[in-house]
């Protein structure tokens, strides 16, 4: 019973985090889903009409505004909106999409996340704690379409990347590593770009330390990654010849800049917090797989951000991997406390300590300002 009540608690805590909107909805305009659905985050009703468009079948999704141009092929992924009308095979129009997808994943995404703290941090009930601050976190995110998809896909990332780390000479590990990471380069453009670059310094952090059986087996699965992702890569490159997508990032401000821009640097503030602090602690020790663990994603999401500096396409580069580094505060947060555990020189307890301070003030900052902000706009504006 004792084994039970973790998975109970976190899967009830998810569940009830996931019916808010529907109390919200009930409260505000007298109906748990109303017939026609409130604008309750961004970009909730876009891809919900995309997610209709598919339902309708205009599987390439095309202009989800115009009849003439329902069938044109859409200049981005498609997938993600695949998966999102996957509950239409119930029957269920596009109410019952939404709220079958707003209750489904944040339960997804709380199971896959209590499995991935109970690796790093150990503890059962800081696990849960963990879990359910995450969940919460990402409530706001939780009801869009793409990120809903997104979200476990990054800790099931995590959990293989985890997984390679601590165990490097079991060869089926980079198997399940390699199948996270061709996932994501299907799903979702600020999602493998990070992964990509974590596992890229990880190789070379390998190589560093002559690991060459590792490197081989790292390269082999980039390499099988590489075959796997041949359509998604052709697909992308076609786009660099189409006339819409040209008309879409001409219209939509597409910057072109090899430059560091401000903002870009002020929204992964926290990444490069936690990639100079791990960086300076492993100058002193080795790192522990979990620090490691954040390290390299940390990493990556700068890597990802600054992109620009290469390709000269800023791309929203600016917000999107803010949304990745999300969860990746709150695992930092349970890695930093499980590392402050052990017993640590002054220095290392200081720079723990700050890291720790910085990922629970942002952590907070986002629980209370965005993640239910719609009901407490409600509240404010009665």
């Amino acid at each position: 019973m004792k084994a039970v009540l973790p998975w109970a608690i976190v899967i009830l805590s998810s569940l009830l985090t996931a019916i808010v909107p529907f109390v919200y909805m009930k409260w505000t305009l007298g109906a748990w889903l109303p017939n026609i659905l409130p604008q309750l985050g961004p970009d909730v009703l876009y891809y919900l009409k995309q997610i209709r468009d598919v339902v309708d079948g205009h599987w390439s999704l095309g202009n989800p505004y115009f009849v003439e141009w329902a069938d044109a092929r859409f200049p981005g992924l498609v997938l993600p909106i695949w998966i999102g009308a996957f509950p239409a095979i119930f029957g269920l129009q596009i109410g019952g999409i939404f709220a079958f997808n707003a209750i489904v994943y944040p339960i997804l995404m709380g199971v896959l996340s209590y499995i991935l703290f109970r690796k790093l941090v150990g503890n059962e009930w800081f696990a849960v704690v963990c879990t359910v601050l995450t969940v919460c976190t990402l409530h706001s995110f939780l009801m869009r379409p793409i990120l809903q998809v997104v979200y476990p896909v990054l800790v099931l990332f995590l959990l293989a990347l985890l997984e390679v780390a601590r165990r490097r000479d079991v060869k089926m590990k980079y198997v399940w590593l390699g199948a996270s990471m061709s996932a994501a380069f299907y799903l979702y453009p600020h999602l493998w770009m990070p992964e990509f670059a974590a596992v890229g310094l990880f190789l070379l952090l390998c190589a560093a330390k002559r690991e060459w059986e590792t490197v081989k087996n790292l390269m082999v699965m980039l390499l099988c990654v590489g075959i796997v992702c041949i359509p998604q890569i052709s697909t992308i490159l076609s786009l660099f010849s189409n006339e819409m997508a040209r008309l879409i990032n001409e219209r939509s401000g597409l910057v072109e800049s090899h430059r560091v821009l401000p903002l870009t640097i002020f929204n992964i503030k926290y990444m490069i917090l936690l990639v100079i602090g791990f960086g300076a602690i492993s100058y002193k020790r080795r790192l522990h797989s979990g620090e490691l663990l954040v390290l390299l994603c940390s990493f990556g999401i700068i890597a990802a951000a600054l992109s620009n500096v290469i390709t000269g396409q800023v791309m929203d580069l600016d917000t999107h991997p803010l949304w990745i580094s999300y969860p990746l505060n709150i695992i930092a947060i349970g890695v930093l406390v499980a590392a402050l555990w052990e017993r640590k020189t002054r220095a290392e307890t200081l720079v723990l300590g700050i890291l720790l301070a910085a990922m629970v003030f942002t952590s907070g900052a986002r629980l209370v300002r965005n993640s239910f902000s719609y009901v407490f706009n409600s509240v404010g504006g009665c």
